[in-house]
């Protein structure tokens, strides 16, 4: 049996902040894209809060990359 992925929200906060620096885009840009609030983006960026499944699959969308992309260290 294979290991469960194991990710780590300061993984994922580093990939959120290289594709946004990488795609000149700002965190209410991604607040707007989600439906959140930019405090919640904030965390994201922090690396204190991880947004819902939905949230990842429209990220992952946005940036043409898969959630992986997103979720672990690349």
């Amino acid at each position: 049996m294979s290991d469960p992925i194991v990710y780590d929200r300061r993984v994922f906060a580093e990939n959120l902040k290289r594709l946004l620096r990488e795609n000149h885009e700002k965190q209410v840009d991604i607040a707007r894209l989600l439906g959140v609030s930019k405090a919640a983006v904030s965390a994201y960026c922090k690396g204190e809060q991880m947004p819902r499944m939905d949230k990842l699959e429209s990220l992952a969308q946005h940036y043409g990359v898969p959630i992986a992309a997103l979720i672990v260290f690349l």
